[in-house]
């Protein structure tokens, strides 16, 4: 951990210490290969994550890794690996705990990677989406699907987990025990059950970086509502709950406008035209708009939207929401004629 600690501080520093960081990873021992934990060893860190384990600290480090990209909650995240919705309630935490350390110890059925050579000298790796006597489809780490015809196929055979090794190795021991709990915690009461509520679960959210306030300065928000190149968007999750952390959306400013903002986007697929139950946690200081119309925050379970898909902006203004939640929800139908769905997904 003092290791580690140490390179994190140095590597973050914006000086040049590579003859420091490397002592540092070769007196921390960082970068060997783990050990095979014994049964005595696994039980005493099983017992190490149910009692000092914190799982809302977890969810953090579960952000932080990025695990999302490949595993969703709730629907909200990628399809590459299992989905985490129920994970704690269906596997115990020593197989959480190899899982982490050792991806390719127990993979689960339907997750193993294919590898694929073809016969014009190109090569695949992914997992199985789907077969037919005529084709494959690959689903690659990118979660783009690759479809192969079949009579391209010289060889063909099954790799690892596409997991990769080492994941969680940057990790301090008592983060490791956090990341463990949350997993552990998913599916059963409380903040971390998925529920049965319908939220909006996947978004993406302007970056908090100059090329934000860039793309802003001179211009009205309406420049975000098209799809111009050059926006710096990054996908992020709703929590296992439906609710979105406000200190895990990122804050732009705008100078011209004097204004403190985070800005996110989810899309709504709308299958019988007609309103939506459409229920907003934060409407005070927030501007919303459906496609290309501005609406007040207080009619969105009023606006008629036509059968298609629609993206919804929201711009909270960050002056007044720096703490707390953010939730959009579909709630129950009660007189509102229209039928709709969040998209979800990675």
């Amino acid at each position: 951990d003092i290791a580690k600690r140490g390179e994190r501080t140095l590597s973050s520093s914006g000086g040049k210490h590579k003859e420091l960081i490397d002592a540092l990873r070769l007196a921390g021992g960082l970068g060997a290969s783990a050990a095979e934990l014994t049964p005595e060893s696994l039980a005493a860190l099983v017992e190490q994550v149910n009692t000092l384990g914190d799982p809302a600290r977890g969810e953090i480090h579960y952000r932080a890794l990025d695990c999302a990209q490949c595993h969703a909650i709730g629907g909200g995240g990628g399809s590459l690996g299992p989905d985490m919705s129920s994970i704690g309630g269906s596997a115990p935490v020593d197989y959480l705990v190899e899982s982490m350390l050792y991806p390719n110890k127990a993979i689960k059925e339907g997750y193993h990677s294919v590898i694929v050579e073809t016969s014009d000298f190109e090569s695949y790796s992914g997992i199985t989406v789907s077969e037919s006597a005529t084709e494959l489809v690959l689903r690659t780490a990118t979660t783009e699907d690759i479809r192969i015809d079949k009579s391209r196929i010289d060889s063909r055979q099954n790799g690892l987990s596409l997991m990769p090794s080492g994941l969680t190795d940057g990790l301090l021991e008592q983060e490791f025990l956090d990341l463990v709990r949350f997993l552990a915690a998913l599916g059963k009461d409380g903040d971390f059950s998925v529920g049965t509520a319908r939220t909006a679960r996947t978004w993406r959210t302007l970056e908090a970086q100059a090329e934000a306030s860039g793309v802003l300065q001179g211009n009205s928000f309406n420049v975000l509502l098209g799809d111009a190149a050059g926006i710096p968007w990054k996908p992020l999750y709703a929590s296992p709950n439906g609710n979105i952390p406000l200190d895990v959306i990122p804050v732009s400013n705008h100078r011209t406008m004097n204004a403190t903002f985070s800005v996110l986007q989810c899309d709504i697929e709308v299958s019988q035209e007609g309103s939506l139950p459409l229920e907003l946690n934060l409407t005070e200081g927030t501007q919303i708009w459906i496609g290309q119309e501005s609406i007040a925050p207080d009619t969105l379970d009023q606006h008629s939207f036509p059968v298609g898909t629609h993206r919804l902006t929201l711009v909270l203004d960050r002056k007044q929401h720096r703490d707390g939640t953010l939730r959009l929800e579909m709630g129950e139908a009660r007189d509102i004629d229209g039928h709709g769905a969040f998209i979800l997904g990675r």
